[in-house]
């Protein structure tokens, strides 16, 4: 009969003189904790307290390095013929690393009692069919790297990483607290824990310690950690009906519990944010250089230490980089920025002494699409690094979509090439463990859980799809939704294949099925409306990928003011509900409208069809309106010649478009009226000229009769014809 065993061991009590290390307080407590919560719940038929005191754990806290030995070879490795389906060994005490290379953890009598890989070495050769352990000490993280058991199931749990310590408080170990609450059901409701949920829980809940706790599972993973049976119930310290999801949306530093699966380029960041005061992150559309920023690195910069400021670019970086300074220090005064000089003279008076300031550029490659004027763009390159180069506090990151690269070695730009060549960090796709870690990490936050094979098909679609981490967080959001509707607390196979509908599943075919659904069901005018609406919030792209454009509402209104309060009604549903578009407001107060996330327009057919069907007049627009805005602005000059001729076919071509709204509309007709003017004047003049001509070649000709006549007269009345005529 297969049993469930498992060996707790609490060592508060150290000989220093023996071991040169101090008595500890929680262990002992820790170790009372766990045995009584694994006694309740876990359903073991034998449980090891050591040290060991009337069936309980012995409030001495004095363990040997004998007894334990001991013990965990017995555990570990039980006879042969006694069949055991899951072994626990949970120990909380001091670790040490004296050498550097190998940790060992701490007896009452010895410091270098039990080494880590020896723990490893007796799990890889066990009988056990599953595996737990549980390290509350410093140096535990060790363990991790002897975790390529793929034959048995297998499950650690380490307080700190290899070199790092573990942390107690109110005589109680901070990850021991955490073990017994995801072992503990709630309201008294005794669930089946899986070691996966269990793991979830405390990956997710240990980034809120102030410690790096480490954990893992690896082979078997469907074994149970209690016994009971029911609906699976953790602790959570969010409400079941929390979104741990994102969707299509950036996540942002009040997201950064649910933001899971980058430790590793997180840690890149800020080695290279301690290292230099520029770090560029470069990745391709939909690789979540945003999320990583917002909220991977910023949460880990201490507010102690760290002032940060956030922007974008926008059409006017200049304005919009004074601007972030004016709310990011709303009770100083800010002065003008025309050079690196003025922000060096701006950032040290205005930042707290002993402070860094962390400016934040987000979507860098704005700077090419939004801003229209090369000297604006030059003279923000050249503030910012010439910034860099002085004594002051400022630190740059700034996120830029890869494809842009070329644009930034164009022209000299004050160096900005040779800083992205020296400083730049690749954002490299996310492994398999990294995107298990996103998929169930954050459910664990809400209590529910991922079943397995909709797990691995959701992983294996995201390794093999291109720029496909928000698409997966888009199906995720919708899987979580389905499983409320269900009231069932976990996301499953059947619920994704019934999402991807006609387009055979699939992460895209998701978002098309459930996109298009959106679309079908709007009335035939809401459906004009909201093709326009797409393809206005998109910026056509000129040899790149399509990209979406930040639009003001006002904008939006004015440019259709026929359907102000439909557009209205359109927007709710797709911020709101749908969560396609997103709202915010810019520096200014106006409100502003964007599209949730670029995999959209990349991977909706149906807007890539808009945008096919609407590019050449998308096009041709985006060239007419700087004159639009220069015509309004200062009188400039009207379309002439050719490029009337080209908007008077697109007129014809397009007469219903609602991409040609009252601004065009309005600019084609005045400069068609100052060519039916200057038509009318030039033929006025022509007449005026044909009129003088002809009045010219009439006086012409009467002053040539004239002049004949005249010399008739005088050939008439001279002396020789009148000598000739007497002699006659």
């Amino acid at each position: 009969m297969s049993r469930r065993i498992a060996l707790i061991v609490g060592v508060s009590q150290y000989d220093k003189s023996r071991t040169g290390l101090d008595s500890l307080a929680a262990p002992v407590n820790d170790a009372q904790r766990v045995y009584e919560v694994l006694a309740e719940y876990g359903g073991f038929d034998e449980l090891y307290p050591l040290p060991l005191a009337k069936g309980e754990v012995d409030r001495s806290g004095w363990v040997t390095a004998q007894e334990l030995r001991a013990k965990l070879h017995e555990v570990l490795n039980p006879q042969l013929a006694d069949e055991v389906e899951l072994a626990v060994f949970y120990f909380s005490g001091h670790g040490v690393n004296p050498d550097g290379q190998v940790a060992y953890l701490s007896a009452s009598d010895k410091p270098l009692a039990v080494a880590i890989s020896h723990i490893a070495k007796l799990a890889k050769h066990s009988a056990v069919k599953n595996i737990c352990i549980w390290l509350d000490c410093c140096h535990s993280g060790e363990m991790l790297e002897f975790s390529d058991l793929t034959d048995k199931g297998f499950c650690v749990v380490a307080a700190s990483h290899a070199d790092g310590e573990a942390l107690a408080a109110d005589g109680n170990s901070l990850l021991t607290n955490l073990l017994c609450e995801a072992l503990t059901p709630l309201n008294g409701n005794p669930p089946e824990i899986r070691v996966m949920d269990f793991i979830q829980t405390i990956a997710a809940n240990g980034k809120n310690l102030p410690q790096q706790v480490v954990c893992l599972a690896r082979g078997n993973t469907a074994f149970t950690l209690t016994q009971f049976h029911g609906e699976t119930t953790v602790t959570s310290a969010y409400p079941p009906d929390y979104p741990p999801y994102k969707g299509l949306l950036t996540f942002t530093k009040d997201d950064s519990p649910f933001f899971f699966g980058r430790d590793g380029m997180i840690q890149q960041l800020l080695d290279k944010l301690s290292a230099s005061r520029f770090v560029p992150l470069l990745g391709a559309s939909g690789s979540g250089k945003s999320s990583l920023v917002l909220a991977g690195l910023l949460p880990k910069l201490p507010e102690s230490d760290w002032q940060v400021l956030v922007m974008r670019p926008t059409a006017q970086p200049l304005q919009n980089l004074r601007d972030t300074l004016v709310r990011g220090f709303p009770d100083a005064q800010v002065g003008t920025l025309a050079s690196g000089a003025d922000l060096q003279r701006e950032v040290l008076r205005l930042v707290t002494a002993g402070k860094r300031l962390l400016l934040v550029i987000d979507q860098f490659e704005e700077v090419f699409t939004e801003c229209r004027d090369d000297t604006v763009r030059a003279a923000f390159f050249a503030c910012l690094l010439e910034a860099l180069d002085d004594d002051n506090p400022l630190h740059l990151v700034l996120t830029l979509r890869a494809d842009f690269l070329g644009h930034c070695t164009e022209q000299a730009y004050s160096g900005l090439g040779q800083r992205l060549q020296h400083h730049a960090l690749l954002l490299v796709a996310p492994t398999a463990g990294e995107l298990r870690e996103a998929i169930t990490h954050p459910l664990a936050l809400v209590g529910m859980r991922c079943e397995q094979v909709l797990e691995d098909e959701l992983v294996d679609q995201t390794l093999h799809a291109k720029g496909s981490l928000p698409l997966l967080q888009y199906v995720l959001e919708k899987l979580w939704q389905s499983a409320r509707q269900e009231r069932s607390r976990e996301l499953t196979l059947a619920m994704y294949q019934q999402l991807g509908g006609q387009h055979g599943g699939g992460l895209r075919g998701v978002l098309n099925e459930k996109a298009d659904a959106f679309y079908q069901q709007l009335e035939p005018q809401q459906q004009r409306l909201m093709e326009w609406l797409m393809v206005e919030l998109t910026q056509v792209g000129d040899g790149q990928d399509d990209m979406r454009r930040t639009v003001t509402l006002q904008e939006l209104h004015n440019r259709q003011p026929q359907y102000t309060e439909a557009l209205d009604a359109l927007l709710v549903q797709l911020v709101t509900h749908e969560r396609l578009l997103t709202q915010d407001h810019d520096d200014h107060g106006q409100a502003t409208v964007t599209v949730a996330h670029e995999a959209l327009i990349r991977d909706w057919q149906r807007l890539r069809g808009w945008l096919e069907s609407n590019r050449e007049i998308k096009s041709w627009r985006t060239r007419l309106e700087a004159d639009i805005a220069d015509w309004e602005k200062t009188g400039g000059s009207l379309l002439r010649d050719g490029r009337l001729i080209k908007a008077d076919e697109m007129l014809t071509r397009y007469p219903d478009s609602l991409l040609i709204g009252q601004q065009e509309r309005k600019f084609i007709n005045a400069s068609q009226q100052q060519q039916y003017r200057e038509k009318e004047e030039a033929q006025r003049r022509q007449q005026v000229v044909e009129t003088a001509l002809q009045e010219a070649q009439r006086h012409s000709k009467i002053a040539l009769i004239g002049k004949l006549i005249n010399q008739a007269t005088s050939i008439i009345h001279s002396p020789s014809l009148a000598s000739n005529s007497r002699r006659s």
